[in-house]
């Protein structure tokens, strides 16, 4: 009695032997009753350890494009609303310093103190610092908020008022 040859699907099992990285040679052998001998012959002379390398190496690369991505667009998202915000907290601070006269012209608002405006200029710096940080300028060289101001009092907030003054017109 003559054995009956089993027609294999070669390109089919070899796609199964690559994107399945828990097949093996013996258990494709055994799934579609092949010789092993058989299956290792093609798997070497078609190099499929190489292509399921290969196909793994790619399959990762996508893997980590999507996540990064991903993560890329969750960042964005996330300084995006806080720039929102920071643009929401700059106008308020605004609001509270200056006021419109009747005929539009912008004026500070009456009954601000020196220690109010050194707290908006510590205010106004900090939401630039957080700005940068959102949009992802940050260095070692960005100026740090000046909380020293908060603890001068009005005599030396007035002096060194006077002096950056000074230094700007000489600029």
């Amino acid at each position: 009695m003559k054995a009956t040859k089993i027609k294999v699907d070669w390109p089919a099992l070899r796609q199964e032997y690559i994107g399945d990285p828990a097949s093996t040679y013996r258990s494709l052998a055994s799934k579609h009753r092949i010789s092993f001998k058989t299956i290792s012959w093609h798997g070497r002379k078609e190099r499929w350890r190489m292509e399921r390398a290969n196909y793994s190496d790619r399959v990762g690369e996508k893997l980590v494009t999507k996540t990064v991505s991903r993560s890329v667009e969750t960042i964005a998202g996330i300084n995006q609303r806080h720039l929102q915000r920071s643009a929401e907290l700059r106008a308020m601070l605004n609001d509270r310093l200056k006021t419109r006269t009747p005929d539009g012209k912008v004026i500070p608002r009456p009954g601000l103190s020196i220690r109010d405006l050194a707290r908006a200029i510590v205010g106004f710096g900090l939401l630039y610092r957080l700005d940068r940080i959102a949009l992802g300028v940050v260095d070692s060289e960005m100026p740090q908020p000046r909380n020293r101001l908060l603890e001068m009092s009005d005599d030396e907030l007035l002096e060194e008022l006077k002096q950056v003054r000074a230094r700007n017109l000489i600029n």
